[in-house]
Order: structure tokens, then C-alpha cells, then sequence
């Protein structure tokens, strides 16, 4: 056998564990727990055997039976909540009273929605140089139509009355397009019109442009009264004063149906006044009547009026005679001239030829 061996300095014996003391059932599961632990910090003297005692104490029975709750009472699966119904409908019609569109979600949900914002790619995508050639190409469209309206309405005019009788249908839409037409030209008339106040006045361009349009004009009006002068034939001054003699004679014989009317004599007499039947006038005699001095003075001035007319033309005709002899009378002044001096000339010439013979003799 080893026998002990020797140890130097202090030696102690090992103490004996302390029996774990388990813990009761449910032990844990108590409300009073926390309680008893707030004691045992608040007084650590307390032993194991008081904490033993309390939790054996306060173990709940395990033979009691779990609490039953009351049951609900049942509704009607017929009719539901009455009650219920009534507020809602009782709120419902106090909401309308209030706002009659409260539950009109359909109308005004497109207003609801926030709006959409026109992304910049989208805005990019129209085209940027095309705009003026899209308008000109509206506009040519709407000329195009207005042109086959009044070619239509031409035609119409040109067919007169031959189917007055018939029935017209214009629908809704050619009678919109052709108020847009009218107001259109309309307008286009008025943007012309303003132009033309802007830009009147303005520069040389402005003065010529006036003054070509009054010698248009101008030129129309005699163009106008050229055409109807050819309609109506040349006028000469004896038609003239016949047509006058004619309307003379017609208030002559229109004053004597009236003065044998009152005498009691039947003459007939249309609606313009002129007697049907000449033959009526006529009386007993050589029906020769006297002029009245009116007729008389206007047969003197007519007489006066022609003969100043051959005068006057017959002066201008002595006038143009007198000046060609004058002028003629002053042409043989300077041929004569021109001849004197030539002689003259030949004069002098032969008087030197016979000087000279002289003193050569």
C-alpha cells in the first residue's frame, strides 16, 4: 500500500454538496410570483423553507372546470340586423340631402384621378417643321369644299324649277359643315379686311397698289357702259331729238283724250295713259290743230340749237382753213426770202464781172 503523503500548508476538507431542490408543479404559472420574488429581493433572510410553504399554498386546483362564456344571440338570417339597416339608410339619406352626387362614383371618377402629365418624348414627337405645311393642306381641303358648294349651288340655279316639286333631304351633318364654311369665310373676309386698314398707307408699295386698283376700276365701269352702249345700239342726235318729238306728241294726244273726255266724247285710254285708237281724236275738219306756245318755243329752241351746232361746226371748219393759209402764206414768205437773197447774190456777182471788164478795157 502508498502510504500518505505529506502536505504543507493549510488544508481544508471539501464541504458537501447541497441537495437542488425541485420546484413544485405549476409553481411558476401563479400571479403571486412576482410578489414573492419583489420580497425575497426585498429580504434576503427569508429561507427556502418560507418560499416552499408559499408556493405549496398557492398551487391552483387542478380538478376545477374551465370557465364557459355566454352565448351570443342569434340574429335573424331572414332580415338580418334591422337596426343596423335603419342607421344605414337613415346616414345614407342624410349624406344625399347633404350632396345628392355622394355616391355618383362612376360620373366623376375620370375628375377624381389626378391628370396625367404629357411626358417630354411625347411632346418631342409632334411634328416640328411639318406645322405650316399642315395647314396649308386644312386650308386647301376647305377651299376644295367650299368650291364644290358653290358649284353645287350653280347647278342648282341652272336647273330653275324643274324639280321645285321634288323633296329635299339635308341631314344634320352637311348642314354643320356648311355653317363651319360660312362662318369660316366670314372670318377669312374679316382677316383680309384688317390687313388691308393695317397695312394701308404703308410705303410706296401701299400708294401703287391704290392706284392700280382705282384704274381697274375705272377701266371696269367704262368696259360696263361700252357693253351696254353695244347692246343698245349707236345713238345718233336725230334719234335723240326723234325720240323727244315722239314724247312731245304722245303728252299732246294724251292732253287731248283728256279735254274730249270732259267734252263728253268716248276715247279710250290704256293704263299708261296713251290713247288705244288715234281715229278717236279725230273730228269734223282738217284736224289741223294749233300748236300750243310751249310746243312752238320748244320747236324754235330745237331750231336754234341745230343751227348753232352746223355754225359752231362750220367755224371750226373756217378756223382750220385760215390757219393752213396762214401757214402756207408764211412758206412762201421764206421761199421768197430765200429766192431775194440768191438774187442778190447773183446781182453783185455780175455787177463785179462788169466792173472788171470795164477797167480791163
Amino acid at each position: 500500500m502508498s502510504k500518505p503523503g505529506v502536505a504543507f500548508g493549510l488544508s481544508f476538507g471539501k464541504k458537501a454538496p447541497v441537495p437542488r431542490k425541485t420546484k413544485a408543479i405549476f409553481g411558476d404559472d401563479d400571479d403571486d410570483d412576482d410578489g414573492s420574488d419583489n420580497v425575497r429581493d426585498s429580504k434576503p433572510g427569508v429561507t427556502a423553507t418560507s418560499k416552499l410553504s408559499s408556493s405549496s399554498r398557492q398551487k391552483p386546483r387542478l380538478g376545477t372546470e374551465p370557465p364557459k362564456l355566454k352565448p351570443k344571440t342569434q340574429t335573424s338570417s331572414m332580415f338580418g340586423d334591422l337596426s343596423a339597416n335603419r342607421t344605414s339608410r337613415k346616414n345614407a339619406q342624410t349624406a344625399q340631402d347633404v350632396d345628392p352626387s355622394v355616391y355618383e362614383y362612376d360620373a366623376v371618377y375620370d375628375s377624381m384621378k389626378p391628370k396625367k402629365h404629357e411626358a417630354a418624348d411625347e411632346v418631342q414627337r409632334k411634328p416640328q417643321y411639318l406645322s405650316s405645311m399642315l395647314q396649308a393642306a386644312e386650308v386647301r381641303k376647305r377651299d376644295k369644299l367650299i368650291a364644290e358648294e358653290k358649284k353645287i349651288a350653280r347647278e342648282r340655279e341652272a336647273e330653275g324649277d324643274e324639280f321645285a316639286d321634288k323633296e329635299k333631304f339635308v341631314t344634320a351633318a352637311y348642314k354643320r359643315q356648311q355653317e363651319e364654311n360660312k362662318r369660316i369665310e366670314e372670318e377669312e373676309k374679316r382677316r383680309e379686311e384688317k390687313e388691308a386698314r393695317e397695312s394701308k398707307g404703308r410705303g410706296m408699295a401701299a400708294f401703287y397698289k391704290n392706284l392700280l386698283d382705282r384704274d381697274e376700276e375705272r377701266h371696269a365701269a367704262v368696259v360696263k357702259a361700252a357693253e351696254e352702249l353695244a347692246k343698245k345700239g349707236p345713238r345718233s342726235p336725230q334719234a335723240g331729238e326723234e325720240e323727244e318729238e315722239e314724247e312731245d306728241r304722245e303728252k299732246a294726244e294724251a292732253a287731248l283724250a283728256r279735254k274730249l273726255r270732259q267734252e263728253g266724247i268716248a276715247v279710250e285710254i290704256n293704263e299708261d295713259g296713251q290713247v288705244v285708237d288715234k281715229r278717236q281724236l279725230l273730228q269734223s275738219g282738217l284736224n289741223v290743230g294749233a300748236k300750243t306756245k310751249e310746243a312752238a318755243e320748244r320747236d324754235m329752241a330745237q331750231a336754234r340749237d341745230r343751227r348753232s351746232r352746223r355754225e359752231a361746226g362750220g367755224g371750226r371748219q373756217t378756223s382750220r382753213q385760215q390757219e393752213s393759209r396762214m401757214f402756207e402764206d408764211q412758206l412762201e414768205q421764206l421761199l421768197k426770202r430765200s429766192r431775194g437773197d440768191d438774187d442778190d447774190d447773183d446781182d453783185d456777182e455780175d455787177g463785179q464781172q462788169s466792173k472788171s471788164r470795164k477797167t480791163e478795157r
